[in-house]
């Protein structure tokens, strides 16, 4: 059963992750996550795909761009309920999308820990777990850099540019 977050017959995703910070499928996407339950967020995790999954971990990777250039909280907290659904991704894929979104948080004036506390109750359990185990790194070990990536650019303009040999 694919999931119906997602279309992937329509060019939308095509090409998703390199694509100009923000496009239309950004919010569309941040939108129907951020409307979902936990159950829903369960149940759409159980249907998705790998190629589910390597959008959620691009949408993720993306909300923590937005994040910071809209100094705004909303587009962490949807990067976390797509990693909850795209689980299926080797835990160290998401692991580095966890340390930008970590780093985000900070950069708009809170942390991870809180974020997570605060949305408790809407992610699923062991999303959960693994996102508050990350949470617990010292700084050095979640760092961007040690991540693969690093900043680049300020306002509109800013990114995180991938350092890692395989990018």
């Amino acid at each position: 059963m694919t999931n119906q977050l997602l279309d992937h017959s329509e060019s939308a995703f095509r090409g998703y992750l390199k694509r100009p910070i923000p496009v239309a499928a950004d919010f569309a996407l941040e939108q129907q996550v951020l409307a979902l339950s936990r159950r829903e967020l369960e149940d759409a995790r159980s249907s998705s795909s790998l190629e589910d999954a390597q959008v959620f971990n691009a949408f993720a990777q993306r909300a923590a761009v937005r994040a910071v250039r809209d100094s705004d909280v909303t587009p962490i907290v949807a990067g976390l309920l797509a990693l909850s659904i795209g689980g299926v991704l080797d835990y160290r894929e998401n692991t580095m999308v966890l340390a930008l979104l970590a780093h985000s948080a900070e950069k708009v004036g809170t942390d991870l820990v809180s974020i997570l506390r605060a949305n408790s109750s809407r992610i699923p359990t062991k999303a959960l777990e693994r996102f508050e185990d990350v949470a617990s790194w010292t700084e050095t070990e979640r760092s961007i850099r040690l991540m693969g990536f690093a900043e680049s650019g300020v306002g509109d303009q800013f990114v995180y540019v991938s350092r890692s040999p395989w990018a």
